[in-house]
């Protein structure tokens, strides 16, 4: 494993411990403002999701959704991203305080799903780099997958693709690079059995952002199904620097 990015060694070394689904234990400002305006976003021209209400920050809402397993969402703990994944993954591995996340089938560890970020990749792009970062993303495609993908195991079907875009917006949906992985993955959780996992990178001003789900081979339809659906970029992703 590399050190410095997310991936399941990063939650483990942060906790090495389940704390469950919910996290009504966060304690969430309601009622702060947003650190800076999302003046980035409409610079882009992105259709980009609205900001949840700040009280759903860092928390998990459930919602009927079309996944047979109906939808959990969690909201980043600074409202820039959410992650979809199945309401039955109740196994939580991570940090409450931390901005990273990993949600995990109970009996089936090997189903997952997982967000977190990378610091500081594009930093090279100065103040303008929630607006430069999105084609930079495209740019540096293959630098970025050799930087977040797993060590021994290939990456393969590397591509972009465009996540689908909030009901009724308008704009360019957001960019994406996908790609996807096989191998026993999950090893520094103690799975050690095979699994496949499809990744997706966007970006987050001057960081990273880094959204997957994990399944057994017999699975793999659902993760390559599921995936695109998995990851939300509201517009603070693309707020102006300070």
């Amino acid at each position: 494993m590399k050190t410095g990015k997310f991936h399941v060694a990063v939650l483990l070394a942060a906790v090495l411990s389940a704390a469950g689904a919910a996290v009504a234990q966060d304690v969430i400002d309601e009622t702060g403002p947003a650190r800076r305006e999302a003046l980035g976003a409409r610079r882009t021209g992105e259709a980009l999701w609205p900001v949840p209400p700040k009280a759903q920050w860092g928390q998990v809402i459930e919602q009927k959704g079309k996944n047979i397993w109906k939808d959990a969402v969690y909201t980043d703990r600074e409202g820039r991203w959410q992650l979809v994944y199945p309401s039955t993954m109740t196994d939580f591995y991570g940090d409450s305080l931390s901005r990273e996340r990993m949600y995990r089938y109970p009996g089936q560890p090997h189903i997952s799903c997982g967000i977190g970020y990378k610091p500081r990749v594009f930093e090279n792009l100065g103040e303008d780099a929630p607006v430069l970062a999105p084609q930079a993303l495209a740019e540096r495609r293959d630098e970025l997958v050799a930087l977040m993908g797993e060590e021994g195991a290939a990456a393969t079907q590397v591509q972009m693709i465009a996540l689908p875009s909030p009901a009724g917006a308008s704009g360019t949906p957001v960019q994406a690079i996908m790609f996807d992985q096989r191998g026993r993955l999950l090893e520094p959780l103690g799975v050690e059995r095979e699994v496949v996992m499809r990744s997706l990178l966007v970006s987050d001003g001057e960081d990273l952002v880094h959204a997957f789900c994990t399944a057994h081979a017999g699975q793999k339809g659902w993760v390559e199904k599921h995936v695109p659906l998995a990851l939300r970029l509201t517009e603070l992703a693309r707020e102006a620097g300070e």
